[in-house]
């Protein structure tokens, strides 16, 4: 296996991985939003 392409593995996941974890905290986000909106409305 190449460097190049071993890098691009590594690299491939971590975005991934930060694209989950973006997905997951806007969503927790909107929730938390709805959630206060609720109880402080």
């Amino acid at each position: 296996m190449s460097i190049s392409l071993c890098y691009y593995n590594v690299y491939a996941n971590l975005y991934d991985k930060a694209k989950l974890t973006a997905l997951y905290y806007s969503l927790s986000g909107r929730v938390a939003i709805r959630l206060d909106e609720l109880i402080w409305g």
